[in-house]
């Protein structure tokens, strides 16, 4: 394995761990237009729903002109829906977005 794939692995089992962040941290904050829909997405990932879940993270995007935490946290729900569905490819596109983010926090950092 090449050692960013190394690096990838481990970022998205320590990201997997943590599924359901929360939606402000840190003085961080969403829009409530954004925030609904991913806290339905939230729940629905708690639930297991992951078709509900990818729709309301949709709804979220749909918005536009996200910030970059609100980029952060969607790629991160982003992340958990398509690892619920089997869709690797695009969970580890979402964590690659994450793992790149400035909104990060210091000590998920891999390396």
């Amino acid at each position: 394995m090449k050692p960013r794939s190394i690096q990838l692995t481990a970022a998205a089992l320590l990201l997997l761990a943590a599924q359901a962040p929360a939606l402000a941290a840190g003085g961080k904050t969403i829009r409530p237009e954004v925030g609904k829909p991913l806290q339905d997405a939230q729940k629905a990932l708690q639930a297991k729903n992951y078709a509900e879940a990818r729709a309301d993270i949709a709804k979220a995007e749909g918005v536009g002109k996200l910030s970059s935490y609100e980029r952060y946290i969607i790629e991160r729900l982003k992340a958990s829906a398509a690892i619920g569905v089997g869709d690797y490819k695009s969970a580890l596109a979402s964590y690659e977005k994450v793992v790149a983010s400035p909104d990060l926090p210091p000590e998920e950092k891999v390396g």
